[in-house]
């Protein structure tokens, strides 16, 4: 495969990515719920002037919890299917 298809490929698997997590936004009740935790933290933390450190350990826990309730309505999507 050539640079320029893997390049569309990268492209094309974060537009799905970002898809999805819109998907989950506009109907799961819980990833709004999450979202605006994530905001109040975010300007908290430029409210509290955090560290770096304490910036990536927020970013990363963010992450963990979106990354979570994304699993989570993927598998309740599933099953509801079955």
């Amino acid at each position: 495969m050539n640079p320029k298809q893997e390049c569309k490929k990268l492209v094309n698997s974060f537009k799905y990515a970002i898809e999805g997590f819109i998907s989950s936004f506009k109907t799961e009740r819980n990833m709004k719920i999450h979202v605006l935790a994530m905001i109040l933290v975010i300007a908290l933390g430029f409210y509290l002037k955090i560290n770096l450190i304490e910036w990536c350990i927020v970013i990363i826990i963010i992450a963990l919890v979106i990354t979570a309730e994304l699993f989570n309505t993927a598998i309740e999507t599933v099953v509801d299917m079955i």
